[in-house]
């Protein structure tokens, strides 16, 4: 279980990296 939360926690912080390279609004809320 706690392997999956951690791949889970990867994923999510690999989309928000990618966001932020595009620029997206999620991105600068989150920063804030």
């Amino acid at each position: 279980m706690a392997s999956f939360l951690s791949n889970l926690t990867q994923k999510y912080i690999y989309l928000v990296v990618l966001a932020c390279k595009q620029g997206s609004i999620i991105c600068f809320k989150k920063n804030r």
